[in-house]
């Protein structure tokens, strides 16, 4: 399977990346820790249903 790269594909693995990113702040942040944990998690469960879309 070849992935051509549009532009297209390349926002979408930005938004990806920016997804991880920010799960990985909320994570290890010091306040509000449960609430914070639980939008991580959100945010990478939605990250990996975009990228299992793709």
């Amino acid at each position: 399977m070849q992935l051509l790269i549009t532009p297209e594909i390349v926002v979408l693995f930005a938004v990806l990346a920016q997804a991880v990113f920010a799960a990985g702040l909320l994570w290890f942040a010091p306040h509000n820790q449960l609430p914070n944990r639980f939008l991580a998690l959100l945010l990478l469960a939605i990250a990996l249903w975009v990228l299992d879309g793709l």
